[in-house]
């Protein structure tokens, strides 16, 4: 199928070897990688305006499909059920169904590039460099149908008549927007934004209540707490001193989130009164990822280090050490930490002993995607590489192994810490 495309091409390894495939994207530099929830799918966007669906399961590895029609890079993309949100340097987000790879409709109302898009339930969240927030009615479509259906003088033969997402104007497009509500305060550019719904079953009813809040973390250092229904800014939290790159609702708290700056602080904050919960500082650089399972937070910094926290203590129980540069990506998957480097050096960790299981070695840039799936990792660089890599041989460990050493320097695990690491075992299991 792949031939048949032209997406890219295919290189395979023997299988003994730990690098399975290697991708020839032909999209560009790639800027992204999103993961299905079922984790079957993977969708590869690049600076060319171009995406790439994969399928995870497949061996080898299949496009599936390819998404064209933005004019500008990919910025972002989300995974719902049976369609694909994609957003992009050209200020618009495109909605694309999964199964034919069409194009259902264009969602203008940015004025600058898109950052950040999410979907909670039927609604459709983005951020964008135009220094607001956005929400949108994502049940939406446009599909072909003839405006002359009932007259007389329709002619089969002009397909002029038919209206379809390519036909219709910016200024047409722009009229049928369901844009349900804009949220503006923002200085700088907005990026990561997160849905706090009232209802514990939101995804299922759509339940819209008075005391739901968005909450978004902007480039001008500073967090809002905004009314989702009313659009209303209710708390403005300025105690990150550099910008807010991730937000993350607790686990454990429907009423408490998590902020990652660039000022090496992680916080905890109640969402309802503003204040700060919990802050761990332990990172000597910028949090650039964050990750969360179960009870546990996953952080990826700068200072070439990942580390993981069991929230309701607010310590950190691990230092995963060995990394050859600023670790940009983490992701977890059952009971190792998989982090993606600057240096193109993809490494995996036991997330409990944090000892160092395999270094990948395959990307001459930065990688900028990276996803487990099948006992199989995939990972992406700014050259449009895509990598294959086998996991299967590697294995959690059971129980805690001997504390990694430190730098000299480095203070003893606190009290906390070991409070927090006789509990951990239940917290990260399969």
């Amino acid at each position: 199928m792949l031939g048949k495309m032209g997406c890219g091409s295919i290189k395979s390894t023997s299988k003994s070897d730990v690098l399975i495939e290697d991708i020839d994207t032909n999209i560009g530099s790639v800027s992204l990688m999103e993961i299905s929830e079922d984790r079957s799918m993977l969708v590869v966007a690049g600076e060319l305006g171009t995406a790439l669906v994969i399928s995870t399961f497949s061996s080898p590895t299949e496009i599936i499909g390819k998404l064209v029609g933005h004019s500008a890079g990919i910025t972002c993309s989300t995974i719902d059920n049976l369609y694909i949100y994609t957003g992009s340097v050209d200020q618009t987000i495109r909605k694309w169904s999964i199964e034919t790879m069409d194009c259902l409709f264009i969602f203008f109302g940015h004025s600058s590039k898109i950052n950040r898009i999410m979907i909670k339930s039927s609604f459709l969240f983005s951020t964008s460099y135009d220094k607001t927030a956005k929400v949108w009615l994502a049940n939406v479509a446009i599909s072909s149908f003839n405006q002359f259906e009932d007259d007389e003088d329709f002619d089969e033969d002009n397909e002029q008549q038919l209206v379809t997402i390519d036909n219709l104007t910016k200024d047409e497009l722009t009229r049928l927007s369901p844009c349900i509500q804009t949220y503006k305060g923002h200085t700088k550019s907005v990026y990561p934004i997160i849905f706090l719904p009232t209802d514990t079953d939101f995804e299922l009813t759509g339940r819209i209540l008075e005391t739901d809040l968005v909450v978004t973390g902007s480039v001008d250092c500073t967090i809002r707490i905004w009314s989702f229904k009313y659009g209303d800014c209710l708390k403005l939290l300025t105690d990150h001193c550099a910008p807010i790159y991730s937000l993350l609702a607790d686990p454990l708290n429907s009423k408490q989130f998590i902020s990652a700056s660039g000022d090496g602080k992680i916080i905890s904050w109640d969402a309802v009164t503003g204040e700060l919960v919990k802050q761990m500082s332990d990172h000597n650089g910028p949090v650039i990822s964050c990750v969360a399972y179960n009870r546990m937070l996953f952080s990826g910094s700068t200072d070439r280090t990942a580390r993981a926290w069991v929230i309701e203590f607010g310590e950190c129980v691990r230092v995963f050490h060995g990394n050859s540069s600023a670790v940009s990506l983490v992701q977890y998957y059952n009971g190792l930490v998989c982090v993606g480097l600057g240096d193109g050096v993809a490494n995996i960790f036991d997330s409990k002993s944090g000892s160092l299981k395999k270094s990948f070695h395959g990307h001459q840039e930065a990688i900028t995607g990276l996803q487990v799936a099948a006992n199989r990792i995939f990972t992406c660089d700014l050259l449009g590489k895509l990598c294959v890599w086998d996991i299967s041989d590697i294995k959690e460990e059971t129980i805690f192994g001997e504390r990694i050493e430190e730098d000299e320097n480095s203070d003893d695990d606190c009290e906390a810490v070991q409070r927090a690491i006789q509990v951990v075992n239940k917290y990260v299991r399969h």
